[in-house]
């Protein structure tokens, strides 16, 4: 499984007739908007298996941030291997 190149959703616009639009979350799955080019994809396995996606990110985005990835990611493996609910089976 690899990190897709699609995208999951889309923004969709629908005129209201007064110079207004609605704004609505589409999903791409059956549409030519998102193009896919891997398969299979991450967001296939949440779209069509149900499956949780796991992405770590730092959310500070600003550049010249000094990012700890280390230390993030051996906290992430600790809560996955001691705290996190386990999966139903």
């Amino acid at each position: 499984m690899e990190v897709g190149t699609g995208t999951f959703a889309y923004h969709n616009y629908t005129a209201r007739g007064d110079g207004t639009y609605e704004i609505d979350i589409e999903i791409c799955e059956g549409t030519e908007l998102c193009p896919e080019t891997k398969n299979p994809a991450d967001w296939q396995a949440v779209y069509q298996q149900n499956h949780i996606g796991v992405t770590a990110i730092n959310p500070d985005r600003t550049y010249g941030t000094e990012v700890k990835g280390q230390e993030d990611l051996d906290r992430l493996k600790s809560y996955v291997a001691n705290g996190a609910p386990a999966p139903i089976s």
